[in-house]
This record gives structure tokens, sequence and C-alpha cells, in this order.
């Protein structure tokens, strides 16, 4: 293949077109494509240690991705693209659940797209403005603006991150422990803290050996604290966050009500919303109980993957992607 540029040139009077031309070696598409559209877009987690890696393998290649955000004053979506390629210069836009619509305030009144870095550099996006949780869409592409190198082909592989970025100053960590009636630590229970007993503003897990569990960093103020796991009733308790003194975490202990008797519940294996269609919504909604809390209904029909890992208490990326082969039509097997 071979890539033509033309330039103008202005001397003495007269104009002259002088065209170069460059070998561009071909690139194997990356393992998520086709995700040239947001229809397209497969879903990346937020907060992930892994990267996706992807490239530009041919002119014109864009690269979408999905993500689920929690609306958070506390802060910042990054979008970072990072080890790029010496044939690589990534531009990085926001769009709204639509997939159509800019997002048009990423903070300090600008709009959410960047393109600062040349080829080869890394580029971050962040948004620190989100006032509504949902599912979100990022368009990764090469800028038509690439004069240093030729932004596709060889070489024009990247990793790609979306992050949260804490915001450093007066915020409190949260812990506690979850113990039963007998005082026994209680594990695996999801806790979460809102503000508005709907949008969540974080979570944690109780883990083993105690039950304890750490929720990072929030303003002060009065939140409600949940904890749900299937064998308790799921318990709320008013927390007043204050700073404690000499920079210590505020304690929280939380004694969830055993059932007095666990119910038998029914549920088509997919369909998460109830009904009676497993279609894109279902996948989008097992998605957001990565972050988000499952009522017994929905967790019966999206926890449809026995990995391993989870005991049946949480919901994994492989739920999601086990939602979504139901939903093409494959046989999904569970334990």
């Amino acid at each position: 293949m071979c890539l033509l540029r033309k330039y103008s040139v202005a001397m003495a009077g007269a104009l002259y077109l002088m065209v170069f031309s460059a070998a561009v070696t071909a690139q194997t598409p990356d393992a998520y494509e086709n995700d040239d559209s947001a229809d397209q877009a497969n879903f990346i987690i937020p907060h992930s240690p892994l990267p996706q890696i992807h490239n530009f393998h041919d002119e014109g290649d864009a690269d979408w991705v999905m993500f689920y955000a929690i609306a958070n004053p506390n802060y910042a979506i990054a979008v970072e693209v990072k080890n790029l390629g010496t044939n690589c210069d990534a531009a990085i836009e926001i769009y709204d659940s639509d997939g159509v619509t800019l997002i048009e305030d990423c903070g300090m009144g600008k709009a959410c797209e960047r393109d600062d870095g040349l080829c080869g550099e890394n580029e971050t996006l962040e948004w620190t403005s989100c006032t509504r949780s949902g599912i979100y869409f990022v368009k990764i592409y090469p800028p038509l603006n690439t004069y240093s190198c030729q932004g596709f082909g060889e070489n024009s592989d990247y990793e790609l991150f979306v992050n949260y970025k804490f915001a450093p100053d007066g915020l409190v960590d949260v812990t506690g422990n979850i113990l039963d009636s007998n005082g026994n630590p209680v594990v695996n229970a999801k806790v979460w803290l809102t503000k508005d007993g709907v949008n969540e503003t974080g979570n944690g897990t109780s883990m083993p050996p105690d039950g304890k569990f750490v929720i990072n960093m929030h303003k002060v103020g009065e939140y409600t604290l949940f904890v749900k796991k299937y064998e308790y009733q799921t318990v709320s308790k008013p927390v007043n966050l204050i700073e404690p003194p000499d920079g210590q975490d505020q304690q929280v202990d939380v004694n969830p009500i055993p059932r007095l008797q666990l119910e038998t519940i029914s549920c088509k294996r997919g369909d998460v919303n109830g009904d009676g269609s497993i279609l894109l919504d279902d996948i989008k909604k097992t998605f957001s109980f990565l972050i988000l809390p499952a009522s017994d209904l929905e967790f019966c029909a999206a926890n449809v993957i026995d990995n391993g890992k989870n005991n049946e208490v949480k919901i994994f990326i492989e739920d999601v992607k086990g939602v979504f082969d139901i939903f093409r039509g494959q046989s999904v097997s569970k334990k």
C-alpha cells in the first residue's frame, strides 16, 4: 500500500505542488474488531489493571468502547491511551449514552475531546463533570492532521484504560466490619454508599477473615450505607461522614439480619429486566451490576456463569459475556 500526501509551496510568485509517497506495511486488525462505530463498541471495565490493546490497522480505522460511569463529584473519569507505537497518534472523544452526542462539558466548560500528543505520545482525557450514572461511549481515532507519522498500519498499536482519579483533599475513607447476630464475620457481602438512595457513590466488599470492608474517598456529609448478601436481608444504615482526628478512617459496623426463610426465586436466565425477551438492554443492565447493586430477581437472571470466583454473591464480567452469548442464541452452561 502506498500513502500519498500533497503539500503546496509558494516560491517567488510560483505555486509548486509536491507529492510524497511512503510505503505502509499492512497491520493485522486487533482482537476487538470490528469496532468502528458505537453500535459495535466493546465493553471496557473502569479501573481494570489490564488494558485493552488496539491498533489502527488501516486508514480510517476507529475504535469504540463503552463503559459504565457513576456520577460522583469526588473523582474524575480518565480515558488514557498509553504505550503508543511509533506510528500511532490517537485522539479521544466521549459520547453520551446514545453513542451520537458528544459530551459538551468535560469540565471547565470544554467539550470531551482531546488531541494534544504527537505520534508515539500518551494521550489522556479527564471528565470531571459526570452528573448522571449510565453507559457512555469512547471513540479513539487517528486525527487527520497527523504529519509526523502515517498514523495507521504497522506500529500503530496502543493500550487503552478507563480509570478513576480521586480528588486528594477533604475526603474520608469509610471502613467497618460486617457481622452476623452471633458476632461471626459475614464475608463477600456487597457494601455501598448513596446520597439519594439510588445513585451509588462508592462500594466495597466485606473480606475474609473478619468481614472488613473499605470504601475510599468520600466527602464529609450524610449518606446511607447498604449491605447486601443473598442469605441475609438487605439492610441500610444512615451514616454521617465527618473528618476523624489524626487522619483516621471512619468506622461503621453493620449487623445484617439473616433471612428467616430462603425464598425460591424463579427467573429466566439472561432476561435481566424481566420483559420476557433477551435484548441489548439486558446486556447493558448486567454490565451495570459490576458496579451497582442488583435486586434478588435481577441477580438471578444476570448471574448466568459459575466461574468459581464469587460463590454466587457478585456479578462478574463473565456473566456479562454469558448474557451476551444468550442474546446471540448460544448455549451457556452453568453448574
